[in-house]
């Protein structure tokens, strides 16, 4: 029975809180709440719903905090919005006032400290993930007149982006970080740390996360400013996942050129073993629309194709018309894909290698084995006992054609295992034994239905049994 690899993660909204048990139905792998729009009580609420419609669903379902990061907004307007016509003038300041007609002046504030400083130097700017556009034609002491050249209703809270400029702005704000503790006490799995420039801004999230004694919440390095593009060798080093967040990125640098850093990026990601979700605008029609284009569907199969383990939904679920069908076309393309197109067992592509200076990545050279010997053995799954989650991750690495189950006794390494691609996580009692282990294993693989008795699987395990760690064993057995 064939299964689905890439994993779904939609982004929760308004549109989301009346249908949760059927967007896991659909085929929800990891849920996004987006801490850019709506306050805690909002998301409080949703994740109560959730909760509901994953206890109900006996489903294993990942939760992801994606924080707001050092994103430059336009403020507030007096009536919500504001049409900006091609050709008029507006004006850009600074503040968190309400914009909108005043003194008969289109305005527009900008909850930047430095902006007219910045637009002194810099004359283009992006609204709304580049789909407005104006171009600065002088700057005066306590504002500066633009000319709109791509017009279009702005609403509130609109991303700002200017080419080429690097925001003056803490890697994490204090709205971050409330939002992080609020990620922490509601024991997520994943917080996707928007605008990472390098490295350490990573590390910077990663040790609030261990001060608080909450280092099981993995890090996902949102990719979204060209300085991470020149930094991403180090950034995917530290981090635990990549993003690839094409909106942003698309008014940071040339569009022409996000394709290519789209391929790149994954391409890194699946050698060094880490998780990568390609995001932003995949079915962007289905936010108002029943079916996507063709073009958008082509998108998605080659972000798969790329080697991305999951796609993400934006808009498309949170605020959309058609949240469950949008979620059910990106299962189908991702389905179909797997089965006619993607080629598995990467051996070649990403051999293992290690540095002189280096320890040999044992968890890597025991996944690549593993997978050969299933190839050769024709096995039907790989079966992976786990503590932390990596030996999956790793098997994931190679896409093997056959299905990696992944056996936990911890309830949080099956939720992070949502995000792998190709493998289904399975939760198991704790034991100390490695022979009933591996029988109970085999029971929970056939629950999956991909297993059948009768059927030989490739166990993956480490001795001694249950330190974490320790990957160093593989068997083949019968079911």
């Amino acid at each position: 029975m064939s299964f689905r690899r890439t994993k779904i993660v939609a982004t929760l909204g308004p549109a989301c809180d009346p249908i949760m048990d059927k967007l896991i139905e659909a085929g929800l792998n990891v849920a996004r709440m987006n801490f850019s729009h709506g306050d805690h009580a909002e998301h409080e609420a949703r994740w109560q719903k959730l909760q509901s419609a994953i206890k109900n669903s006996g489903k294993t379902i990942a939760i992801m905090v994606d924080t707001q990061g050092p994103k430059v907004r336009t403020s507030t307007f007096k009536d919500g919005s504001m049409e900006l016509i091609e050709g008029e003038t507006v004006f850009l300041k600074q503040g968190n006032a309400d914009g909108g007609l005043i003194n008969e002046e289109k305005t527009i504030y900008v909850n930047y400290h430095k902006l007219l400083d910045a637009l002194k130097e810099h004359k283009i700017v992006y609204f709304a993930d580049g789909l407005l556009e104006v171009k600065v034609e002088e700057v005066h002491k306590d504002k500066a007149s633009a000319k709109v050249i791509t017009g279009g209703k702005i609403s509130n809270h609109k991303g700002v982006n200017v080419p080429n400029l690097e925001w003056d702005l803490p890697a994490i704000g204090s709205k971050d970080v409330k939002d992080i503790h609020w990620g922490i006490a509601h024991n997520v799995d994943y917080i996707a740390q928007s605008f990472v420039r390098n490295a350490n801004d990573v590390r910077q999230l990663k040790k609030i996360l261990e001060d608080e004694d909450a280092s099981h919440i993995k890090v996902i390095a949102k990719i979204e400013e060209y300085p991470a593009v020149q930094n991403i060798d180090e950034i995917i080093e530290v981090a635990d996942g990549i993003m690839v967040a094409r909106g942003d990125l698309g008014v940071q640098m040339h569009i022409e050129q996000v394709p290519t850093v789209q391929k790149m990026i994954i391409k890194k990601c699946n050698r060094a073993a880490k998780p990568v979700i390609t995001a932003t605008q995949m079915l962007e029609s289905m936010t108002t629309a029943p079916f996507p284009t063709r073009a958008e569907v082509t998108d998605v199969a080659n972000a798969i194709l790329d080697g991305s383990d999951a796609v993400m939904l934006s808009g498309e679920t949170s605020v959309g018309k058609y949240p469950i069908k949008v979620i059910q076309m990106m299962a189908k393309i991702s389905q179909q894909t797997e089965d006619k197109v993607l080629k598995y067992n990467r051996f070649d592509k990403y051999p293992i290698e290690s540095e002189s200076t280096k320890p040999a990545n044992v968890t890597l050279a025991i996944a690549n084995s593993a997978c050969k010997i299933a190839l050769e053995v024709k096995a039907t799954a790989i079966i992976a006992y786990t503590e932390t989650g990596r030996t999956p991750e790793c098997l994931s690495r190679i896409r093997p054609n056959m299905p990696i189950i992944g056996i936990t006794d911890e309830v949080r390494t099956a939720r992070r295992m949502c995000l792998y691609g190709g493998v289904i996580p399975l939760v198991l009692n704790e034991h100390n034994k490695l022979d009933e282990v591996l029988r109970q294993a085999t029971d929970a693989a056939q629950q999956t239905k991909l297993v059948k008795k009768g059927d030989l699987v490739v166990v993956v395990t480490g001795l001694p049994f249950g330190k974490s760690g320790e990957t160093n064993l593989i068997k083949v057995q019968t079911v």
